[in-house]
């Protein structure tokens, strides 16, 4: 944790399993005076921004990566990435409700799912990563979008993102 204004770190705050392994820590957001990390070890944890101690984590997909927060609940995607080899990706967003710090659904949005992010409407935007064999890419990278009224979850067309994020419910897509 580092002291924005001046650059000087605050402390450092472990990442480790129960067995004293590295989480793998990926992404974070804050919101509410805590901040979620990701980690690699199939787990979100919350880190209280008083106290810079660790208040908890709840298990979720496979490998975890972008995470956003909206409408009191956490979205974030299982990206089952450390499988690449196999090719045995994950394919879901975990939903957690911020009150009770639970994972409450998983919603299939296609495989390799990467980053995360909200609009002002509630609308969650998922992209995934392509899939390769070898060189060749079998599946190509897209973007979807989670309806914040319906749940129901839908290719946006023709856009095939590296690496994206939501301004003034503008994406900006590379």
């Amino acid at each position: 944790v580092v002291d924005a204004r001046t650059g000087k770190s605050l402390k450092q705050i472990p990442m480790k399993t129960t067995d004293n392994k590295a989480k793998q820590p990926r992404y974070a957001a804050a919101y509410g005076g805590k901040v979620y990390v990701t980690s690699f070890d199939d787990t979100v944890t919350r880190i209280d921004t008083t106290s810079l101690s660790i208040y908890g984590s709840v298990q979720v997909g496979r490998d975890p990566e972008g995470i956003c927060i909206k409408n009191n609940k956490i979205y974030l995607a299982n990206s089952g990435g450390l499988d690449f080899a196999t090719g045995n990706f994950d394919s879901t967003v975990s939903v957690i409700d911020l009150k009770t710090f639970k994972e409450e659904k998983k919603i299939e949005v296609g495989k390799n799912p990467y980053q995360v992010f909200a609009d002002s409407q509630g609308d969650v935007y998922v992209s995934t990563r392509s899939i390769y064999e070898g060189w060749n890419e079998i599946e190509k990278a897209s973007l979807k979008k989670i309806s914040s009224s319906t749940g129901k979850v839908e290719t946006i067309a023709a856009i095939s993102p590296n690496k994206f994020t939501i301004v003034n419910d503008k994406a900006y897509v590379l």
